[in-house]
Formats: structure tokens, sequence, C-alpha cells
């Protein structure tokens, strides 16, 4: 993006959260993502993980895509995992294995097979496939449930020789 846009974005940004605050009362947080950032495959992962469950609830002792599970519906998720770290967020397909703790094969043929799917219009394979993707489109990360700031602008050194004044002073005592 070019500075000069990013600037623009970010005065209309701290033009609509001083308005919000203005009219509503409210004090909302907006987090700007650049195009060039992809989510982490852990994150995908949880992502997939997470539609597993809900979709599947008889196997829900599920918690990483790794598992050497042949039960369709997991095999299904592990493959739409695959085609969406490599198609829609440019991982490589040995990066993808890797992580996966697979063979590069695999993912190719994960691919293959979510292609397949797809002009096939499989039912259950296009509802997890959206479901995915929708959570991925959601997901913002972890954010740290105490998210109030302090207006604090002293470096941690001072905050350091601050401490160590009152402890000589309490040695002089």
């Amino acid at each position: 993006m070019i500075d000069n846009q990013h600037l623009n974005i970010l005065g209309e940004v701290r033009k609509f959260k001083l308005k919000m605050n203005n009219k509503y009362g409210l004090d909302i947080h907006v987090f700007v993502r650049e195009d060039n950032e992809r989510l982490s495959l852990e994150a995908i992962e949880a992502c997939c993980v997470r539609v597993f469950n809900v979709k599947f609830p008889l196997l829900e002792n599920v918690d990483t895509i790794s598992m050497r599970l042949r039960a369709r519906e997991y095999v299904m998720l592990r493959q739409i995992f695959c085609y969406i770290a490599v198609n829609e967020y440019g991982y490589g397909k040995s990066e993808t294995a890797r992580y996966l703790l697979r063979n590069h094969a695999t993912v190719i043929h994960s691919i293959k097979v979510c292609k397949n799917y797809m002009f096939q219009n499989h039912r259950e394979f296009t509802d997890c496939m959206l479901s995915v993707k929708y959570g991925l489109k959601k997901y913002v990360g972890n954010i740290s449930e105490n998210s109030t700031g302090e207006d604090n602008s002293e470096s941690d050194v001072s905050i350091i020789q601050h401490e160590r004044k009152d402890s000589s002073i309490i040695a002089q005592v």
C-alpha cells in the first residue's frame, strides 16, 4: 500500500472513532491489517478443528489436524486445510506438508480432491469449506481481555531506578 494512501486510511479511521465516541459515547478499537499479512498455519488449523468439532460432534476428541485418522469427515477437513493454506494464503506445498507431518504429495493430492469436490458441488464439502472460510474471515487472533492501556510514558529503566532509590531509603532508616 502506498504510504500516502495508508495515511489517508488512518486519518479516516481516526475521524470515524472520534465520531462514534462523540455521537454514541463508544470507545472503539479498529485494527488495520495489511493485505500482505497472512494467517499462520496454526490459525488455519484452529479454525478447521473448530468447524470439525461443530459439524461432526461424534468425533469431538479431535484437537489437531495432523492426527492419523481416516474418518472421511476428518480427511475432508484436512484436505480443506491444505487447499486453503496453499491456494488462499500462499503457503508452499512442502511447508504445509511439514506442518501436517506428511509428504508434499499428500498436499498435492488434497488440493486435487478439493477441486474435484468443488466441480461436483459436493454438499457436505461445500458446507465445510464455507464454514472454514467464514471462520477465517472472522478470525482476529488472540486479544487479551484486559485491553485497557496505561498512560505511562516512563521507560522501564526509570521505573527500576525509582525502585532502587526507594530501597536505598528503606535501608538508611
